[in-house]
């Protein structure tokens, strides 16, 4: 019986060792099934791109710039990375962001996520950020826009709704009564009345805006009428560009005749034809093939280039460059002023330099911070920082000219003029007038009625002295006379000589000798 008990002992120590096997075994397999309910069938999830993003504010409107910084490529193109938050959330279906890209995005709400989706669906954040959203809720979208213009070939109206789309069509393009697009919008003719775009314009015809909000550009071969809208990008017109009623364009300007009034671009114009500002602001330049007119207030930030310039109480921060003349009334000039014909300055301030082939003629108090070179040239009331030179005749009547002044005509200085520098010419007349340098004349000279010359006198011709004062000498080739004056230096006579109650060289006239005026030519020489 001792076996039989042997047998029940040995079977009885073998079951936990089984015990321990299947033990083991379970948790072998609990763990692999947790594994594959984990993993799925042995796969492995997509990884997350890693990426570096950043979303900033596009200046030139309401939408923003994301732009990928460093890391992974976002996007693709397989349409696994959806932008929420925006007008477009395919942004991204069908273009790769890498290092330094970036793509534009219009806001519709306040957090703007990048997502990524795996192949089995599920959605992973790669980075969220902050926005201004636009002030619209979108009503319709792409399906609409294809129904209402047939297929984009029909005309179509946004009558006090908001699309989230780009309207494109063969036809008209109406946005009225408080609708607005989320998108582009091309069409033959675009009309805006009370409606906003947040995206470019481009029209086939005429593109017309009141009271309107365009964030994006305006293009159209055919002319643009914006009447209290605002469009923070540039326009560019192929017939004529109008703006009115405090209507703005926040970039560069183009058309073929520009008008603003009471309105104002931030960029610079360009014209086939004329520019005219009436209370009108340009930041930059303006350059027109034809005429350019700016008056009440108007400003130009940078230089003006135009055939026939028209500036009245206004002001230029450049320079004006005419290919004909140039009119400054009450108005200033930062730069210089350059024109083919005449110049007319009145009342006005000239920060830089006059250069005409034509007439210049300066009144009215007005001041020039550089020089005068002109043909004929006439400054009356005003003053001149630098030399006046005529290829004419000068007139300078009270005046101050703190250079000289140098003509091939004749010159005439008068009414208590300043001159600081010399006066040359053919024929010269100084009367009640300061002369700092000297006066020399082609031909006949006369001092007059009150006039300081601190330099010499001398002319090519005759020279008259009379109740003024010559600091130097005075000479003359012709006839000489003195009267009532005080002459510092000698008198050279070359024909003949008469003087009467004068001090010359400080002795009295009736007892001077007059020295011979080929003697002052050496002189002068040595």
């Amino acid at each position: 019986m001792r076996s039989g008990g042997r047998t029940e002992c040995a079977e009885r120590a073998v079951s936990p060792v089984v015990g321990g096997v299947l033990v083991l075994a379970i948790v072998v397999t609990l763990a692999a099934v947790l594994l594959f309910m984990v993993y799925g069938l042995g796969g492995e999830t997509d990884p997350t791109p890693q990426a570096q993003l950043e979303l900033t504010p596009d200046e030139a409107g309401s939408g923003y710039e994301l732009r990928h910084l460093g890391g992974d490529a976002i996007g693709d193109g397989d349409g696994r990375v959806v932008v929420e938050g925006v007008a477009n959330q395919s942004v991204l279906a069908s273009k790769t962001l890498t290092a330094s890209t970036a793509v534009n995005v219009t806001p519709l709400a306040e957090t703007i996520s990048i997502l990524y989706y795996s192949d089995t669906g599920e959605s992973y954040v790669v980075a969220t950020f902050d926005a201004e959203p636009l002030p619209v809720t979108p009503d319709e979208g792409c399906e609409w826009v294809d129904d209402q213009t047939n297929g984009g070939t029909d005309d179509v109206t946004v009558d006090g709704i908001v699309v989230n789309c780009d309207v494109v069509t063969d036809g008209d393009v109406t946005v009225e009564d408080g609708g607005a697009v989320v998108g582009d919008v091309d069409g033959e003719e675009v009309t805006f009345d009370d409606g906003d775009v947040y995206g470019d314009v481009t029209a086939d015809g005429e593109a017309d805006f009141a009271n309107a909000l365009v964030e994006g550009t305006v293009t159209s071969p055919q002319d643009v009428d914006l009447e209290d809208t605002e469009v923070t990008g540039p326009v560019d017109s192929g017939g004529d560009l109008t703006l009115d009623t405090g209507s703005s364009i926040d970039g560069d300007a183009a058309g073929d005749e520009v008008d603003l009034t009471n309105s104002a671009i931030d960029g610079s114009v360009t014209a086939t034809e004329d520019v005219d500002l009436s209370d009108g602001e340009v930041t930059g330049d303006v350059d027109a093939d034809d005429d350019v007119t700016l008056d009440s207030g108007s400003r130009i930030g940078g230089d003006l280039d135009g055939d026939e310039v028209s500036v009245d109480a206004s002001t230029v921060e450049g320079s004006v460059d005419s290919t004909s003349s140039v009119d400054v009334s009450g108005s200033t000039v930062q730069g210089s002023v350059t024109a083919d014909d005449d110049v007319t300055a009145s009342g006005a301030s000239l920060v830089g330099t006059v250069e005409s082939d034509g007439d210049v003629t300066v009144d009215s108090s007005t001041s020039i911070s550089g020089g005068i070179d002109g043909n004929q040239v006439g400054v009356a009331g005003s003053s001149v920082a630098g030399d006046v030179d005529a290829d004419s005749d000068a007139s300078v009547s009270g005046a101050t000219v703190e250079g000289g002044v140098d003509s091939d005509g004749d010159v005439t200085v008068d009414s208590s003029t300043e001159i600081a520098g010399d006066v040359a010419g053919n024929e010269i007349g100084v009367s009640s007038s300061t002369v700092s340098g000297g006066v020399d004349g082609d031909s006949d000279v006369t001092v007059q009625s009150s006039t300081t010359v601190d330099g010499s006198v001398e002319s090519a011709g005759d020279v008259g002295v009379s109740s003024s004062t010559v600091g130097g000498d005075v000479a003359g080739a012709g006839e000489t006379t003195v009267d009532d004056a005080t002459i510092g230096g000698d008198v050279f006579e070359g024909g003949s000589f008469s003087c009467s109650s004068s001090t010359i060289d400080g002795e009295d006239c009736g007892d001077y000798a007059p020295e011979d005026y080929d003697d002052y030519s050496i002189r002068r020489a040595r």
